[in-house]
């Protein structure tokens, strides 16, 4: 079998129709969807998958398992799949309808990764996230195209080769935030060919509960971890050193940058909480800054939006009130436009 679309599901009865629905008007000749029930206690989803699966048994096939979070679901996936290649599609996400059809040669050529543009659906509001630098049109690896380890982590606007996984004992971290950041480097050090193809087929849906809109100040920590666990896989593989500027460029912006502007942004409640996040913001600087004291020299910086570059120096001398102001303009102007 050429592909397999795994599909974790957990609590999620809302979206999982358009979802499912977008996989199956897909070309799914010599493909196969698997649909992982992570344990979901809404006495919904799991039912639906089964419904799914009584409907197109000659394409959807379902586990049922404990509740382990994302990252133990797609491993879950990866195991049952008999796909050379594996898509991951998030289950309150869905695929344009030629994503399978645009990625098919890239199959046939045997790339390892091949890169896809995605969309965010805001309450049907389509927009763009800003472009990574991409091998467009080329065949690359790692080692001749480094930046790639810090182009947008997600594991769904990617086509995988089942084997990096299997062959360097690559799995997903369990129950987790950031799973995909602690994940997405090592498969793309361990890819021989690169490719990216210039065309979005790929819609993430923002709804609550997910991480960018999540008010858990203290998950934010876990970034730490993800970041540590990819350094530490470097490091033992012995290139660690090859990829110094990459993996301190990753401290920067996804510990230092994103996770303390997500904290920063959260409305306290109270003073205790108020003195709580200060206190994890101040943690997530002080990593960056123990592990890499010359950060503000990295030469990525540069290619940062002026916006990140001036937060960076507000983050640096402390300077939060300044941060949330910036922020709660921008989010005040945005609402305004929209209401416009």
């Amino acid at each position: 079998m050429k592909l397999s679309i795994v599909v974790p599901v957990y609590n999620v009865a809302e979206y999982l129709p358009k979802c499912v629905d977008s996989l199956l008007a897909q070309e799914l000749t010599d493909c196969e969807i698997l649909l992982v029930d992570d344990g979901s206690t809404d006495g919904k989803s799991g039912t639906l998958c089964d419904r799914y699966a009584a409907a197109h048994p000659e394409v959807i096939r379902v586990i049922h398992k404990p509740n382990g979070g994302l990252g133990d679901a797609r491993n879950a996936g990866l195991s049952a799949a008999a796909g050379e290649y594996v898509l991951f599609v998030d289950s309150d996400d869905y695929l344009a309808p030629d994503t399978v059809r645009t990625l098919w040669p890239f199959m046939e050529r045997g790339i390892d990764v091949t890169v896809f543009g995605c969309l965010v659906d805001s309450g049907g509001t389509i927009t763009r996230p800003p472009e990574d630098r991409l091998p467009l049109g080329q065949v690359t690896d790692l080692a001749h195209f480094p930046e790639l380890l810090l182009a947008f982590p997600s594991a769904c606007n990617k086509l995988w080769r089942r084997t990096l996984f299997l062959e360097h004992g690559i799995r997903y971290p369990e129950r987790v935030w950031y799973e995909d950041l602690a994940t997405t480097g090592k498969l793309l050090a361990a890819a021989q060919t690169i490719t990216a193809v210039d065309a979005d087929l790929y819609y993430y849906v923002v709804r609550e509960g997910s991480i960018t809109r999540n008010s858990s100040a203290w998950r934010n920590q876990e970034i730490i971890d993800a970041v540590k666990n990819i350094t530490e896989w470097y490091r033992a593989n012995g290139i660690d050193q090859q990829y110094w500027k990459e993996l301190e460029a990753l401290s920067i912006i996804h510990v230092y940058l994103s996770a303390s502007v997500r904290v920063i942004k959260i409305r306290c409640k109270d003073v205790a909480e108020k003195k709580t996040n200060r206190q994890i913001i101040h943690m997530l600087l002080a990593e960056t800054e123990r592990n890499h004291p010359a950060w503000h020299n990295n030469s990525y910086i540069r290619f940062l939006s002026k916006r990140h570059r001036i937060v960076l120096e507000l983050l640096r001398y402390r300077q939060f009130w300044a941060i949330d102001l910036i922020f709660r303009v921008r989010n005040h102007q945005i609402r305004r436009i929209t209401i416009s």
